[in-house]
């Protein structure tokens, strides 16, 4: 990560960004800018499924059935997606996947 913010800064000072990502930064600080943090490990496949069916509304005994897996298995799984999404409940992960990118369109799992 160091050497990779030492190569962004080398970049800007290059181009003569400098000034813009100072401004960038003095706005994160300032709380003008939001930094949104991608979680600090991905998504596996079978979680981004999870979370997608969560999204269309079923419950854990509906996604063990669609996914052909245990409910315990679901709620594993369900588990290690709200850490990684820094999650509390099926509504947050959903939000928190869909503001990272995630496909979690109907039927999409």
């Amino acid at each position: 990560p160091a050497a990779a913010s030492h190569a962004l800064v080398d970049r800007a000072l290059e181009r003569d960004q400098l000034p813009g990502v100072r401004e960038m930064l003095e706005g994160v600080r300032a709380g003008r800018v939001r930094v949104e943090a991608a979680p600090v490990d991905p998504l596996t496949d079978r979680e981004r499924a999870i979370v997608a069916c969560l999204a269309d509304g079923l419950t854990v005994t509906q996604i063990a059935g669609r996914l052909f897996i245990s409910p315990n298995t679901v709620k594993s799984h369900m588990r290690s997606a709200y850490r990684k999404l820094d999650a509390t409940s099926r509504a947050g992960a959903v939000d928190r996947a869909r503001a990272l990118g995630h496909d979690l369109r109907p039927g999409s799992a």
